[in-house]
C-alpha cells in the first residue's frame, strides 16, 4: 500500500478494526510502536499515533463521521490526516513530516454537531459535495458509508473495536424520516439511495450563505521558534475550550494568504490574537475581526505588555500571562466566560 514515509522503520501487517467497524486486514504498524496506518474505502487512509491503540475505542463515533464528511468537503485540509492524543505526539510526528495534517482526538470530538439540527445540516452538506448535479443519485449501499454520513452511533464498552449498537435501525429510520418528511433528501431501493430535494438545496444556500463555523477560533499571533510554546499553549486552550484552532502556519491553501486570513476570520466563530511580540499581522488581523463583529481575546506576556502593548488595547481586558501553563488555564477561562463552552459528548 502507498503509506507516507513517517516513521522509517520496519513495519509489520496487523489485524484492525478501521474506526467506521469495517475489517482492515492489511493495516501496518511499526515494530513495537502506537503508530498504525490504515487504508480504509470508507474512511481513507489516515494515521493513528496515540499512547495506546485501544485509546482509539471510545472516538470511534467521533473519527468515523469525520473522516467521511471531511473526505468528501471540497474546503477540507487534503493532507494525509494523523491523530495524535498528546503534545509529544503531536511534536513528534511533525518532526518527522511538515506534510501530515496532525489532528488532536480532542478536536474530533470538537468538531463534532452538537445538536440534530447540526447534523442535518452536515448530512446534507456531504450529499451536495457528493453530488455531480442538482437531482443526481447518491447510492449509498455500504453500510459504513451510510453509518458516517448520518452520524448512527455505535457501542463500545471498553472492547478492543467498536461494535455497532442494537438499535441502529431505529436511528437510521429517525434521521431519514426527517428528511423524507422536511421534503429535504428522497430515498430510494432500501434506504441506499438518495437524491437532493429542491428544499433540501434551499436549506444548503441558507447554510452555505449564513451560518458560520461555530467551532472554531482563528489565532492571530506571530509565528516562529521562539513562540513555538505560546503557539501550543493557545492550541491547547482553545481545544480544552472544546473549539477548533484555524493557525494559519498549519493550513496548507493555494490562495493568496491575505484573502484567506479574511476568509478564515470571517468563518470563526471568535479570534485570539496574542500581542507579545508587537506582531503588525496579528493587530492588523485582530482590527479586521472586531470590525467583522467577532468577539477578539487579547493575550500578551504581562512584561511585553507593560512596555509594549499599544494604547488602544491597554484599555482592553487583556490575558496576562508569565508561562505557557499560566497561559493555557488562564485563556481557557476567558473562552468559557466570554465565547462560552462548547459543550463536549
Amino acid at each position: 500500500m502507498d503509506y507516507p514515509g513517517l516513521l522509517d522503520r520496519d513495519y509489520y501487517s496487523i489485524p484492525w478494526k478501521c474506526v467506521c467497524g469495517r475489517n482492515v486486514p492489511n493495516a501496518t504498524t511499526p515494530n513495537g510502536g502506537n503508530s498504525t496506518y490504515v487504508n480504509c474505502p470508507t474512511c481513507g487512509k489516515y494515521q493513528t499515533f496515540v499512547s495506546h491503540p485501544t485509546k482509539l475505542v471510545p472516538w470511534s463515533d467521533y473519527l468515523a463521521p469525520y473522516l467521511f464528511h471531511t473526505a468528501h468537503d471540497p474546503c477540507a485540509d487534503r493532507r494525509y490526516k494523523c491523530f495524535v492524543d498528546s503534545v509529544e505526539s503531536e511534536q513528534f510526528v511533525k518532526n518527522l513530516s511538515s506534510s501530515v495534517r496532525v489532528i488532536y482526538l480532542q478536536e474530533v470530538k470538537n468538531w463534532y454537531p452538537k445538536s440534530f439540527s447540526e447534523k442535518i445540516d452536515k448530512i446534507l452538506l456531504c450529499l451536495s459535495f457528493l453530488s455531480r448535479f442538482e437531482g443526481d443519485i447518491i447510492s449509498m449501499d455500504d453500510e459504513q458509508q451510510l453509518n458516517s454520513l448520518l452520524f448512527l452511533k455505535r457501542y463500545v464498552h471498553e472492547r478492543w473495536t467498536p461494535v455497532l449498537s442494537d438499535d441502529r435501525n431505529k436511528q437510521l429510520m429517525f434521521v431519514l424520516q426527517y428528511l423524507h418528511e422536511n421534503k429535504l433528501v428522497s430515498c430510494g431501493s432500501e434506504n441506499t439511495l438518495f437524491h437532493i430535494n429542491p428544499d433540501g438545496y434551499a436549506r444548503i444556500d441558507t447554510i452555505q450563505k449564513t451560518q458560520l463555523d461555530a467551532t472554531t477560533a482563528f489565532v492571530a499571533m506571530q509565528f516562529g521558534e521562539k513562540t513555538k510554546e505560546v503557539r501550543e499553549a493557545i492550541h491547547q486552550a482553545i481545544i480544552m475550550a472544546g473549539y477548533q484552532a484555524i493557525i494559519m502556519d498549519a493550513i496548507h491553501h493555494n490562495k493568496q494568504i491575505v484573502p484567506e486570513i479574511l476568509h478564515q476570520i470571517r468563518q470563526c466563530k471568535f479570534v485570539v490574537a496574542d500581542l507579545s511580540d508587537r506582531n503588525n499581522g496579528a493587530y492588523y488581523e485582530a482590527g479586521f475581526a472586531a470590525g467583522c463583529g467577532k468577539e477578539v481575546i487579547f493575550v500578551c506576556h504581562k512584561k511585553a505588555f507593560q512596555k509594549k502593548a499599544h494604547f488602544d488595547v491597554k484599555q482592553i481586558a487583556t490575558v496576562l500571562w508569565e508561562s505557557p501553563a499560566e497561559l493555557i488555564e488562564l485563556l481557557t477561562r476567558r473562552i468559557e466566560a466570554t465565547i462560552g463552552f462548547n459543550p463536549k459528548h
